[in-house]
């Protein structure tokens, strides 16, 4: 979701930044790739009538994949 103008447009929030070193501002132009994707693994297990979940993942951000994993656990019920 974005606000504003198209995400793909050369003036939306996403591609323009203000970077201001007084007397100056300068409005800087920086065109990213809108698309936030992410891949991973993941376990399921079923521990004392609860739903354990252990996963991995990696984010992509403007074409390159983040080389820190985020890792999540999860426990709760059948959903």
């Amino acid at each position: 979701a974005w606000s504003g103008s198209s995400p793909f447009s050369r003036d939306n929030s996403l591609n323009t930044r203000i970077v201001a070193s007084p007397p100056f501002v300068v409005r800087v132009t920086d065109f990213r790739n809108p698309f936030l994707i992410g891949y991973g693994a993941g376990a399921r297990t079923l521990l004392f009538g609860y739903y354990v979940k252990f996963d991995v993942a990696w984010g992509v951000e403007n074409f390159s994949v983040n080389p820190k994993p985020r890792y999540y656990l999860t426990l709760g019920y059948d959903f």
